[in-house]
């Protein structure tokens, strides 16, 4: 991966290393429930909140392109979960090719290239065994324009692997559906009682 100037890579990626990615994969692994064609959105929003859980100093912000700032690194972060899929090989071994849907547009696409202003300093990736980074730098040379959007096809060599291969089969008795459903009927009760009051 290319360094880029903008940045200390090599802190970056040390302080990504200090991470807990066991629990962080084997939590997003036990999403099972958030499959649910309407539930999936939950599942990157969980992902983020994981990720954030895990540094003081990242803000997860929400936006458009941008879903964290990293006020220690001063720098921008996007999270692309990709939990159906494995990083490496049965083996161990790590995958030679890799493609990240980057941008969907629900087939209105009419852009031939993404301004680099939309995109984020890092971009990290969490697939089922593990996560990697890559920068702008390398974002930008990678895009490819598909019917819906950008896809990011990358050789292994244009990543900073962070995790390395995750065996831990850990699983969380996760029921996010009812904390949500309880939560949403709570919120409607009050808002009830408001008007009645």
């Amino acid at each position: 991966m290319q360094v880029s100037h903008y940045m200390n890579m090599q802190k970056i990626v040390n302080d990504l290393k200090k991470y807990n990615w066991n629990f962080i994969t084997s939590f997003g692994n036990s999403l099972e429930q958030l499959n649910n064609k309407q539930l999936r959105f939950m599942k990157g929003f969980v992902c983020e909140e994981l990720i954030a859980s895990q540094d003081k100093t990242l803000d997860c912000l929400r936006e458009d392109h941008k879903d964290f700032y990293w006020n220690k690194h001063k720098i921008t972060m996007e999270l692309k979960s990709q939990l159906s899929q494995s990083m490496y090989k049965q083996n161990g071994s790590l995958r030679k090719t890799f493609i990240v849907k980057f941008t969907n547009s629900n087939g209105t696409n009419n852009k031939d290239t993404l301004d680099p202003s939309l995109i984020c300093d890092i971009t990290l990736v969490l697939r089922n065994d593990g996560s990697f980074i890559v920068d702008r730098d390398t974002v930008v040379k990678n895009l490819v324009k598909t019917g819906d959007g950008f896809d990011l096809k990358l050789n292994s060599s244009d990543i900073t692997e962070i995790s390395g291969y995750i065996t831990d089969k850990t699983k969380y008795d996760v029921d996010l559906e009812s904390v949500m459903v309880n939560s949403i009927r709570e919120a409607i009760n009050k808002g009830k009682s408001c008007l009645t009051s």
